[in-house]
């Protein structure tokens, strides 16, 4: 969930749900990334029964170094996945918009994917009028296109 102006909104698909166990947190976030329980296991230097039981709530305490493995390879905080606090997403995204973009962005197809970052260049420069930004913060002039 992200607060924004005292009122909580949904970040991502993350928040919506009542994921109450640690393996509901586990095969949301999965599923989140895109992964099957293969890949994700490969991912994690564990076996495809591993992740299952996790999942399935058979094995419901990891050791440490396996909380902050899952938060890395499935890019969300360690503080959700281990206790349900905080907000699922790292915070390098401010707002519920800017959770949807990467999700959605995540779903697309690679050259979508290039479509759409031509797209946000262009709007990015024509917002903004040359004014630095997070991704050009010293405004570092981008070549033209002829």
């Amino acid at each position: 969930m992200v607060e924004t102006n005292g009122k909580v909104e949904k970040a991502n698909g993350l928040s919506g749900g009542s994921f109450k166990t640690l393996g509901e947190r586990i095969a949301a976030a999965r599923r989140l990334r895109g992964l099957n329980k293969t890949e994700f296991a490969a991912k994690m230097g564990l076996s495809k029964a591993t992740i299952s039981d996790w999942e399935s709530g058979k094995i419901k305490n990891l050791r440490m170094e396996h909380i902050f493995r899952l938060a890395d390879v499935l890019q969300v905080s360690a503080r959700w996945i281990a206790l349900a606090q905080g907000i699922p997403m790292r915070r390098w995204l401010e707002s519920a918009e800017e959770y949807e973009l990467v999700a959605r962005f995540r779903e697309m197809k690679d050259s979508s994917k290039s479509d759409l970052l031509a797209a946000a260049r262009v709007l990015g420069v024509s917002d903004r009028k040359g004014a630095p930004s997070a991704y050009n913060p010293f405004n570092i002039p981008r070549p033209t296109q002829k």
